[in-house]
């Protein structure tokens, strides 16, 4: 299931003429689960994979105005992103002999493993009025994420660690985004 997309931010622009260039400060978070529950001698478990992007950054921007307000905006934001997949159990350990099948406690009952990126996505947007100074933009853009360094890093009870012959790829995918926006003259 898809658990949801949180992306925030503000957009500031220091004057109203299309050479004017825009600044802005976005971030995002983006969790995908999926949750399966199952029985072993007799209890109940919920297995949980969690597969979640962050990413914040600065934008910078530039706008042309066509017709009666329609705003035309190109940019790129420049900034970081975390990828993580985190794997989780639900329920205590019973006895020392089912460790392959539970996980040690509520503290301590997950995996987690993160790559970090530098993060650069050029985007295209158009501002379009709806009622007065309330207007919806459709925003379109492509992220890409370069490595950070070479391998993903788990977290265990004793600091981070590299996972060694981890893949040491880079990422990427288009985006789009509809939403408000407050026009101002």
């Amino acid at each position: 299931t898809y658990t949801g997309l949180n992306m925030t931010g503000f957009y500031l622009r220091p004057g109203d003429q299309d050479k004017d260039i825009g600044v802005g400060f976005f971030w995002a978070s983006n969790n995908w689960n999926r949750q399966k529950q199952v029985i072993y001698n007799g209890s109940n478990f919920s297995r949980t994979m969690t597969y979640g992007m962050d990413y914040w950054g600065i934008t910078l921007d530039k706008q042309i105005s066509l017709f009666n307000r329609l705003i035309l905006t190109g940019g790129v934001l420049a900034g970081t992103l975390t990828s993580r997949i985190t794997i989780a159990q639900e329920e205590p350990l019973n006895s020392w002999g089912d460790i392959n099948v539970r996980l040690a406690d509520q503290d301590h009952n997950n995996l987690s493993v993160n790559k970090k990126y530098w993060l650069v996505q050029p985007n295209i947007a158009l501002t379009i009025p709806v009622l007065g100074d309330l207007g919806v933009q459709i925003k379109a853009g492509y992220f890409y994420g370069v490595p950070r360094s070479n391998d993903w890093k788990a977290s265990s009870l004793d600091g981070e660690k590299d996972v060694i012959n981890s893949p040491n790829t880079s990422i990427g995918g288009y985006t789009f985004s509809v939403g408000p926006a407050l026009i101002l003259d």
